[in-house]
């Protein structure tokens, strides 16, 4: 994290949240976190004395209703559980787990601040809890248990912060996070619990309106409020600079307007995070900047971000062209990952030809893998953002349409055309994945811990073995 840190500082960021689920050793508890790279006492004291060194304070983030299914797979905690993914309300035993969780996480860090989660508790009564004390509302049980997991905090003196979209979804009549026509009732809003800050998340919208009244109608509830915006990365090879610039104005715009003190952005790795942890730097920046002025311009920012990263504007925001395609009319409130969804298709089933055969798709990539190779010459430290996505737009250029092609030459009986791909073009494309797979790899422990790193194994062994198949 030193580097992070040391850039985080220079743009003048001073928190930085650590978002752990089960991913943290744990006294006692041998299955919580098993073969998931769980963080050490030790290591989270490190990370915590480097960046208090920097000015910046580290808040632990963990999970004490929902998000666990990777621990509660383990058949140890099937007496705590109300479905695969979500902890059982009410049940003695869960505090005492939940506690437990509560004092490993903060004990490393200075702070006295801790995020509980709760978010996306989907089912949340509908399992276990409805089987063993009936049906009882959304909100009854979320406040029951807030209440519960707030007291432990006191014992310990912390300061507890959780997501805030639970109760709106309580409130809602299709199940959804903010619906402005489903408010949440005056007696509702009264037993939610005291001494605990509530954070609106919402990474999706492109109209400052909405986040103004979304704004309003959380501090309608009376709690400290923060908000948390997102950085498009989750779900690609690549960063989408522009749906994360799209919603970071109007959310940091509103947020100003709204006398939102205390923001933070979002960097997830859902999808075991293809995309590496730098080629987020634009956008932290750019969460940056809204702190200094009120409506950062792309002169400014590139500037700053010269200043503290040493690396180009222009070059970060191409990065995006490798998911946003030619001819494709993008819809206001969604993003797309192309570039996954055409490296790692089936070539013989597929799946999303029917998507993209309108596109010179070689064309695109040819020219993208030229801009991003000049691009590994001039931003220093962090030219292996470039370097792994040249790569991986390299094969983006003979696998995108391959499918197509060969399926549209086995149709025309052209046997002389698919000997060729048989000899030439899918030997060459799985000799580029394998050089891939060596040099993301390398790059993967750099970065990260060893761990999920099999899953993009996996991955690439597979992918290789279907053109294996298809020769």
């Amino acid at each position: 994290y030193e580097k992070l840190f040391a850039r985080m500082a220079l743009m003048g960021l001073d928190m930085f949240m650590i978002y752990m689920e089960d991913n943290y050793l744990v006294e006692g508890e041998p299955y919580f976190g098993y073969l998931r790279g769980r963080y050490t006492e030790q290591d989270l004291k490190t990370c915590d004395d480097i960046a208090f060194a920097l000015g910046i304070e580290i808040i632990p983030c963990i999970q004490t209703l929902a998000h666990l299914i990777d621990a509660l797979k383990w058949d140890c905690y099937k007496d705590i559980k109300e479905d695969d993914d979500t902890l059982l309300v009410g049940e003695e035993k869960t505090y005492r787990f939940i506690e437990k969780l509560i004092v490993t996480a903060s004990k490393p860090f200075r702070t006295k601040r801790i995020h509980l989660g709760m978010d996306e508790a989907w089912k949340l009564g509908q399992g276990n809890y409805l089987l063993k004390n009936g049906y009882h509302s959304k909100f009854e049980i979320m406040n029951e248990h807030l209440g519960r997991v707030i007291e432990i905090t006191k014992k310990y003196g912390l300061e507890p912060m959780i997501w805030s979209d639970m109760y709106f979804r309580a409130a809602s009549k299709n199940g959804g996070s903010y619906e402005m026509q489903c408010p949440i009732a005056p007696e509702v809003r009264e037993k939610i619990p005291e001494g605990i800050a509530l954070v609106y998340w919402d990474y999706y919208h492109k109209n400052e309106d909405f986040y103004t009244d979304l704004l309003a109608e959380h501090k309608s509830l009376n709690r400290k409020i923060l908000f948390a915006g997102g950085i498009w990365n989750w779900n690609s090879f690549t960063v989408d600079y522009e749906m994360t610039k799209a919603t970071i104005d109007c959310a940091l715009n509103a947020c100003k307007k709204e006398g939102i003190k205390e923001v933070f952005v979002t960097i997830w790795g859902d999808g075991t995070t293809e995309c590496t942890l730098y080629a987020n730097l634009l956008g932290i920046q750019l969460f940056a900047e809204h702190g200094y002025c009120d409506h950062p311009d792309d002169q400014r920012l590139a500037a700053r971000f010269k200043a503290c990263c040493g690396c180009s504007y222009d070059d970060f925001s191409a990065i995006s062209s490798l998911d946003i395609l030619p001819g494709i009319q993008m819809p206001d409130t969604n993003s797309t990952n192309s570039s996954k969804f055409l490296f790692w298709q089936d070539p013989m089933m597929g799946l999303f030809d029917k998507t993209v055969e309108h596109i010179d798709l070689a064309s695109h990539y040819s020219k993208l893998t030229q801009r991003l190779s000049a691009a590994c010459a001039r931003n220093g430290e962090f030219a292996h953002v470039f370097e792994f996505l040249v790569r991986v737009s390299k094969i983006l250029e003979n696998k995108a349409c391959l499918g197509i092609h060969i399926t549209q030459l086995y149709k025309n009986n052209s046997k002389e055309e698919l000997k060729k791909y048989a000899e030439q073009t899918i030997p060459l494309l799985m000799n580029q994945i394998e050089e891939l797979r060596k040099y993301h790899r390398n790059l993967w422990h750099i970065l990260y811990k060893p761990f999920g790193y099999e899953v993009m194994d996996l991955r690439y062994g597979a992918l290789i073995a279907r053109l294996d198949s298809a020769l």
